[in-house]
């Protein structure tokens, strides 16, 4: 909620824009550009003196940071101010201090992490390459490029031969590669079991504005993985073959390694699947093109949820998805988003039923931040949807307007 604070209080402040956080406390930037707290909308408890300020709602504190324009070192100052808007310590020895999830107090100074307690002592000197907690007692450090697990008091817990971890530690487990094998290890009890799997990846769409945040705790897997294009960075599809599947973050196979591809969605319950094999090609115009695979959608239980029958599929909305037959996919690299789409053919919208609710025979539908808002807009004869042309458009249940067509500029995202 920004600049809701009442007029009097922004005058007397001299407030020129503002910021509610949490706990009846909203940050300000006043007009000498300096930033304090108000709290409760009528009381100042921190005035305007830092070049920054953010609250740390899991350790109830204000964090102020000048950043010493003067200094010869990169360094800031920092100070760390209670709810009641008394400064507790501060320190002027860090490039950056900040606050994570489990509450650990990470600094950087010189390129080189370590941790902090409450009262700015160093509990573990900075020399690490990175550090970041997996949990509230365990923390992953790297050095020398590997990665290690310590506690809080800097005893290694797993020795630094880890070439990768994924996500945190859940139930006292966590997954990590070491000498190009994946394991599922428990690092207090000194278990480790192997995981079936070529390559294991974070989780990644070209769906827009996906994967949905609950999913992040999610991984594609890959048996039988095979780097195909070296040469070429551009995403998991175009660079790695193989059977792909979807595990979370316990080591749990959701959905076994058996599609040629597998992708996830805004919605978190379903899965964009190819079958078939892939081919890739090098356009006339330039553009890397997909041949061979055949698109549809399963859901979180390995159910068919629109057939695998498509050459490309994109979901449009909750449940909606449109669904191309007879164009080429193509990798349009045209814009600062690069994305995976289709040129050519027809499309059609289908339903998370797999019903039909627009007709497969048009040449364009109409997409605004690669969704439609409350009505599908399509047209024939154009490769791009022009409202001024001819175009017919139906509501999400599949009944086509005729009378009193909505007007498609009232009916698009602005944001």
């Amino acid at each position: 909620m920004h600049n809701h604070l009442p007029a009097h209080i922004k005058e007397k402040f001299q407030v020129t824009y503002s910021e509610y956080k949490a706990d009846g406390f909203t940050l300000f930037k006043a007009q000498n550009q300096q930033w304090g707290v108000v709290k409760n909308d009528s009381e100042i408890l921190i005035v305007a003196q830092y070049d920054s300020i953010s609250y740390q709602e899991n350790k109830r504190w204000f964090i102020g940071v000048n950043f010493n324009k003067a200094s010869t070192t990169k360094r800031w100052s920092y100070f760390i101010h209670s709810v009641d808007g008394q400064l507790k310590v501060q320190t002027d020895q860090y490039d950056s201090i900040s606050v994570d999830t489990f509450g650990h107090i990470i600094c950087k100074r010189d390129r080189q992490f370590g941790l902090l307690n409450d009262d700015l002592e160093e509990v573990i000197t900075p020399k690490y390459e990175s550090l970041k907690a997996i949990s509230k007692d365990l923390l992953q450090a790297e050095k020398h490029h590997a990665f290690g697990l310590i506690d809080n008091k800097e005893k290694i817990i797993y020795d630094f031969t880890i070439s990768n971890i994924f996500g945190s530690l859940q139930n006292g487990w966590l997954i990590i590669q070491e000498n190009g094998q994946f394991y599922h290890i428990n690092p207090y009890q000194l278990k480790r079991i192997a995981l079936p799997y070529s390559h294991i990846l974070r989780a990644s769409s070209n769906t827009y504005a996906a994967p949905n945040k609950n999913d992040l705790d999610k991984f594609k897997t890959v048996v039988d993985g095979l780097n195909i294009h070296e040469d070429y960075d551009i995403d998991d599809f175009f660079n790695l073959s193989g059977k792909w599947g979807i595990m979370d973050c316990n080591g749990e196979a959701l959905i076994a390694p058996s599609y040629t591809f597998i992708d996830f969605f805004r919605s978190t319950n379903y899965y964009k699947v190819a079958s078939g094999k892939i081919q890739f090609e090098l356009s006339e115009e330039g553009n890397w093109i997909a041949k061979g695979g055949k698109w549809g959608v399963i859901n979180k239980c390995n159910e068919v949820a629109v057939p695998l029958k498509f050459d490309w599929i994109e979901e449009i909305s909750e449940n909606l998805f449109a669904v191309n037959l007879g164009g080429v996919v193509y990798y349009n690299d045209d814009f600062q988003e690069n994305y995976w789409t289709a040129k050519g053919g027809k499309w059609g919208v289908i339903n998370i039923e797999g019903a039909v609710v627009v007709p497969i025979e048009y040449d364009t539908l109409m997409l605004n931040w690669f969704r439609v808002k409350d009505y599908i807009f399509v047209q024939k004869n154009t490769t791009t949807f022009k409202g001024a042309l001819a175009h017919d458009v139906y509501d999400f249940q599949g009944n086509k307007i005729e009378k009193n067509k909505p007007d498609y500029r009232k009916h698009i995202f602005y944001e």
